[in-house]
């Protein structure tokens, strides 16, 4: 029980910290989808020399509010601009990572003054990730057999499809992924040996005394 309350502490704290802070959402939206398709235009705007990438914002549904338009210039057919939409949502891209990366940091038993360096190193790890799974996501669709293909992935584009099933899809991608770096910018050495101490049963020496 003495190890089992810790965890179940952690778990609490952190599961109400997500759903405080995913509330504001409805609030925040507009900001957030605006700095997000900028993000998006800035990186991913021209893709080669005749690749193109735009955003438009739609009405927002339970699983989209961006229609990501990806583009290819086509010479044979006087360098019309073929497009093809593909519907993202921003918040489950970019923002749910930041506030579960947050309310793990919350719940993490750690001074304030290294949680605070956790955020702001967390935080940097979490954009370029959200950055990572765009990227992931026009690679997959303009290496797929369709109108708009622009280079030819071959083999790879069922890797391809497998990385971006889980990591720009799936929940999942999000949340192991978001715990990972969670782990890298707050644990360290000496915090997972004092885990290990209390974790571990004791063992008895020769003499009659524990040790862990």
């Amino acid at each position: 029980m003495s190890t089992l309350k810790p965890v179940l502490r952690f778990l609490v704290i952190t599961l109400v910290a997500y759903l405080i802070l995913i509330f504001p959402w409805p609030g925040v939206h507009d900001g957030y989808r605006a700095a997000f398709m900028t993000m998006v235009h800035g990186i991913y705007g021209h893709i080669g020399e005749n690749g193109s990438v735009r955003c438009e914002a739609v009405a927002i549904t339970a699983t989209a509010d961006v229609d990501l338009y990806l583009g290819k210039r086509m010479p044979e057919a006087g360098n019309r601009i073929g497009e093809a939409p593909v519907t993202i949502n921003s918040r489950n891209l970019g923002y749910a990572p930041f506030v579960f990366f947050v309310s793990l940091i919350l719940a993490t038993p750690i001074p304030w003054s290294r949680k605070w360096r956790s955020v702001v190193w967390g935080l940097v790890l979490l954009s370029l990730f959200v950055v990572f799974r765009v990227g992931l996501l026009i690679a997959f669709w303009f290496g797929a057999p369709t109108e708009i293909q622009l280079y030819d992935t071959g083999a790879f584009q069922g890797l391809l499809a497998k990385s971006y099933e889980f990591l720009v899809i799936s929940p999942g991608g999000t949340f192991v992924v978001t715990a990972l770096i969670w782990a890298v910018v707050t644990w360290r050495a000496k915090d997972i040996q004092t885990i290990l101490a209390k974790v571990l049963p004791e063992s008895a020496t020769p003499d009659g005394r524990y040790q862990s």
